[in-house]
């Protein structure tokens, strides 16, 4: 372990010989830590993480350190950051964790020559605008709670046009060109000339730089590529020059030839159907293609593709509502085969309420909540949809779709527009019906838990108690770190949550109203301290539907390296949503055993009939209760399982015989939906019935 991690960091000094320049400082603070970083500009470097260029640093929220921050899959810091010195300007940013008073030096022997350097303190959250020269002050004076930024800019040259390319062979939109031809081009530039290490080839989406031959002429290159491989018959072929010249910053050039090759002087055929499988079911419009060729199936399912030259070719078939099929074939000879396809699975499964009238939690002109939640679907690979601002809920298909994310908005955003109860008893209704919803309300206690009776039961639905408004603590907010356990985030969290906006004040307080929620984040319990409960993330299992209700905006969770980050704890959300409830009416059923039910809805007693297919005389087997649960998963009736509930095998006619009980609700059950449960072992039947009184 130690020696892989010694060929990581070494790894990137080995093409420190290609950076153009590099800078080395020193970070000393009053606890006597030092520290050493570097930032520079090399060719082939970029803004983000680069193997090859920069160093990166394994950083915890809990450690004391500086680095250059980074965007990327897996590294958020680097210790050293080399960019493209083919840019006009750099900024970096120091960013100083859990240090105190520090300073930052460097030798001005080891600034580059002829180049223009310069530094700024400045708040994490301001942007640097007083700007010292480096050459003139090797030193920064970096106050407790500040970072330093460093800037590069170097004027643009006086060659602004880039290089360009001529005499393809074969030329662009040329045809009937022999699959064996060779291609050439020339690229020139009038001015600086071009930067031949810059030079790329592709054919075809392939780079081939490496097999072509690159010689110098008059004013530039010619370039010459010989195929290792004939191409196809018959086949369009693309390819791409591109190239800097030698300005700095350089100039660009990508420039495009396309062309066709010959058609085989012996063709073939390629016939059959396209079906759906099982029963062999023909698809009328299906779309089959192969070699170029295209032909749509007739009612019989049938398609018909001539002029085929001899080869191996992908031949695809699609229509609507079905997935594409594709299958290679060798055609030399006239060929007959038969294409099978697979209906569509539903193509969304999430949607993103969003009800937060248009909130910027983020800071003016940044995108809301709703939006940062769509970001990591797509990251997570679900397919998901949007509604507009605001929207009629009750007007919405819920049924369409296995999960909802409700977004509602923080209480800065005044005046905000609270859901209806027509739409939150749509919500209801749904989510009763074993739904899943992810809640992100940072302030849903005023306007829900203490709103109206219907938004009250609603919020009630989330196995949640709202036990305060949370604290007003700006600029910082009342929430900075959020813990979590390995258990829902297959690792522990710890990371810090950075809003730092009005937006980050009265952030909800919860706690668990039911045995089977719990807290899977919580807040730090000091600085500040919550009034009443640190609960930030509460997950919940009815027994009939599963919940989660977040007071946290996930755009503002600030962590980069997994687990701190807002993907991997939405995938934690995602992944408790999907788990199944331990109550649902779609549970394995006993297939002798069916619940009837009359009248439904009823307004005083219901008869419950249960209905034995194919049972031998006497007990149906192992029943062990009839039980009638709310929509929140509470038990609030058990009937009695005695002899009015045997079954007998009916006599003569066979049919089946059902044996009732009834249920009378008493005056303290209201309105609304139960589920009646008769539980045999490991199985249970379910049935929904609706009470009005």
């Amino acid at each position: 372990m130690r020696s892989l991690l010694l060929s990581i960091l070494l790894l990137p000094l080995l093409v420190f010989a290609q950076t153009e320049w590099r800078v080395a400082f020193y970070v000393t603070s009053t606890d006597t830590l030092t520290f050493v970083r570097d930032f520079g500009v090399a060719d082939g470097a970029s803004d983000g993480y680069d193997a090859f260029c920069d160093i990166p640093l394994i950083v915890f929220p809990e450690d004391t350190t500086v680095f250059f921050p980074v965007d990327g899959p897996e590294v958020g810091a680097l210790s050293s950051d080399i960019r493209s010195n083919r840019d006009t300007e750099h900024i970096w940013e120091l960013v100083f964790q859990n240090i105190q008073y520090s300073s930052v030096f460097w030798e001005i022997e080891q600034l580059p020559e002829g180049e223009s350097l310069w530094f700024c303190v400045h708040h994490p959250d301001s942007v640097p605008r007083e700007w010292t020269d480096m050459q003139e002050t090797p030193i920064a004076m970096v106050p407790v709670g500040n970072n330093v930024s460093f800037r590069w800019k170097i004027p643009v040259g006086s060659d602004t046009i880039p290089p360009y390319v001529t005499d393809w062979d074969p030329p662009d939109g040329a045809s009937n060109i022999p699959r064996e031809t060779d291609i050439l081009c020339k690229v020139y530039d009038d001015d600086t000339g071009v930067d031949s290490t810059t030079i790329r080839l592709e054919v075809g989406g392939i780079d081939v730089t490496s097999l072509a031959v690159i010689s110098p002429i008059i004013g530039g290159f010619s370039v010459n590529y010989d195929p290792p491989t004939d191409f196809a018959w018959r086949t369009e072929v693309e390819v791409v020059l591109s190239a800097y010249d030698l300005e700095m910053p350089g100039n660009f050039i990508c420039d495009t030839a396309a062309w066709t090759t010959l058609p085989d002087s012996i063709v073939y055929a390629v016939a059959g159907t396209v079906a759906v499988g099982g029963v062999w079911t023909p698809v009328d419009g299906a779309v089959v293609k192969i070699a170029g060729r295209t032909d749509t199936t007739d009612s019989d399912g049938y398609f018909f593709l001539d002029s085929i030259s001899t080869g191996g070719y992908m031949i695809r078939a699609s229509a609507p509502g079905y997935t594409e099929t594709a299958k290679w074939l060798w055609v030399d000879s006239d060929t007959s085969l038969n294409l099978e396809l697979q209906s569509v699975a539903p193509s969304v499964e999430v949607l993103i309420i969003d009800y937060d009238s248009g909130a910027e939690p983020f800071g003016e002109d940044s995108v809301g909540e709703e939006t940062v939640i769509a970001n990591i679907l797509d990251e997570l690979e679900y397919k998901y949809a949007v509604t507009q601002q605001n929207p009629d809920i009750s007007a919405v298909e819920l049924d369409e779709y296995r999960f909802v994310i409700l977004v509602t908005p923080v209480r800065g955003e005044s005046p905000h527009d609270v859901i209806p109860d027509d739409d939150l008893d749509a919500l209801s209704s749904w989510l009763a019906a074993d739904g899943r919803i992810l809640w992100i309300a940072p302030d849903a206690g005023p306007d829900y838990a203490e709103g109206s009776d219907t938004a009250s039961a609603f919020f009630d639905m989330f196995g949640a108690v709202y036990e305060s408004d949370g604290r007003a603590s700006s600029p910082d907010g009342n929430v900075t770190w959020l813990y979590g356990d390995a258990r829902d985030f297959h690792d522990d969290i710890f990371v810090s949550y950075e809003l730092n906006s009005d937006a980050d004040n009265y952030i909800d307080e919860l706690s668990v109203a039911e045995t089977t929620s719990y807290i899977a984040l919580q807040s730090q319990i000091s600085s500040p301290a919550p009034l009443a409960s640190n609960g930030r993330l509460i997950f919940y299992d009815s027994m009939t539907y599963r919940t989660v209700l977040s007071s946290v905006l996930f755009g503002a969770i600030s962590g980069t390296i997994f687990p701190n980050t807002a993907a991997n704890i939405l995938r934690g959300c995602m992944e408790y949503l999907e788990k199944p409830s331990h109550i649902h009416e779609s549970s394995p059923r006993p297939k002798n055993i069916e619940i009837i039910t009359y009248p439904n809805p009823f307004n005083s007693t219901v008869t419950i009939s249960l209905v034995c297919h194919s049972c031998e005389s006497g007990n149906p087997g192992d029943m062990v209760a009839v039980e009638i649960f709310d929509i929140n998963g509470r038990n609030i009736a058990n009937l009695p399982v005695g002899a009015n509930l045997v079954f007998a095998q009916p006599q003569g006619d066979h049919k089946d015989r059902p044996y009732e009980t009834v249920w009378t609700p008493d005056e303290s059950i209201s309105s609304g939906v139960y589920l009646i449960r008769v539980g045999f072992g490991s199985k249970s039947v379910t049935k929904k019935v609706m009470y009005l009184k």
